[in-house]
């Protein structure tokens, strides 16, 4: 009854906005009770503002979870994403991220191209849309769709040719002698992966005379990427851990506290602790007036613990205990 008074009531007064979101609602089941309406419902859960919040990181579960459930449940969950997706004022990228992958695994190939391009053309820069939309581009045979836009027409180039490779040859050249022009390839990755399959070796010939400096240190490139999934990341250059080296022997650091403690370190492996203690002091005085005393506090107390650690107990500093009293 409460449902019929309130369809009347939208009926009479025309308010057709609240009507369709009203029964999208209803349709999607996601409301958990038809007879009240409160902060949990369908509707706050539909319109869950995208981000790591806890409203959105429970739709976003309760859709997966749907998906994998009976045909009813599969429906509604790919329902409530689509209407995400392409509602405009929500701009919810990932929704449509998931509604491309969930639709690419039902073979639905045009339908989940559609819906990756809505996510990069809302957030374009996210590397893990951009990826998905070239392995769609690539399977649809669509590297036109990457190369529109400037952040995603490299993808595009690379794509056209992995298209072209072995089929036009006259094609695939003209590419490569462009890539290695702006010194994106260089002539050592024409030994290496797909390319060394795609062209011959008097192809190889032609081109390489074109090949420059690479533009890119793509090793230096995918260091850095993982040195920022490292928590310490933003207080402590982790670059030569994350390439497995000694600190000592690690030629460039970008981070004054790190450098001083292997100033540090370099000085007792010299056995010259005045300069050791200096350093030290110096280490220890950035650490406890650092800038991000107050957001990163408990971080800097374990940088400070464990190097008070180390001098302790290392042997490294087996001669050099006495440094222990700058602390």
């Amino acid at each position: 009854m409460i449902l019929v008074s309130l369809f009347n009531y939208i009926k009479s007064k025309k308010i057709i906005l609240l009507m369709i979101i009203l029964i999208s609602v209803l349709c999607l089941g996601i409301v958990g009770s038809c007879s009240s309406i409160n902060e949990d419902s369908g509707i706050i859960r539909l319109l869950a503002k995208p981000g790591i919040n806890p409203e959105y990181l429970g739709l976003s579960e309760k859709i997966i979870l749907d998906f994998y459930g009976d045909e009813n449940d599969r429906t509604r969950s790919l329902e409530t994403l689509k209407v995400r997706c392409y509602d405009t004022t929500l701009k919810d990228a990932h929704a449509c991220y998931n509604l491309a992958v969930l639709l690419y695994n039902q073979k639905q190939m045009d339908e989940s191209f559609s819906a990756i391009r809505k996510s990069v053309s809302i957030a374009g820069s996210d590397p893990l849309y951009q990826s998905m939309l070239r392995t769609m581009a690539l399977q649809l045979g669509k590297p036109e769709i990457l190369e529109e836009k400037e952040e995603t027409k490299l993808l595009g180039t690379l794509t056209r040719l992995e298209l072209l490779c072995s089929k036009d040859e006259e094609k695939s050249k003209e590419i490569m002698v462009s890539l290695l022009k702006q010194g994106i390839l260089n002539a050592s990755m024409l030994n290496i992966g797909g390319l060394s399959e795609c062209i011959t070796p008097q192809m190889k010939e032609e081109i390489i005379t074109h090949s420059l400096p690479v533009k890119y240190n793509y090793k230096d490139i995918y260091y850095q990427e993982k040195a920022k999934s490292d928590p310490f990341s933003g207080l402590w250059d982790v670059s030569y851990y994350i390439k497995k080296k000694h600190l000592e022997d690690e030629e460039t650091i970008n981070n004054s506290l790190t450098l001083n403690w292997k100033l540090v370190r370099k000085n007792v492996k010299l056995a010259d602790l005045e300069k050791a203690k200096s350093y030290l002091k110096l280490f220890l005085g950035e650490l406890r007036n650092h800038p991000y005393q107050k957001t990163e506090k408990k971080k800097l107390l374990s940088i400070e613990k464990a190097a008070y650690l180390l001098i302790e107990q290392d042997d490294f500093f087996s001669s050099a205990r006495q440094l222990l009293q700058e602390f």
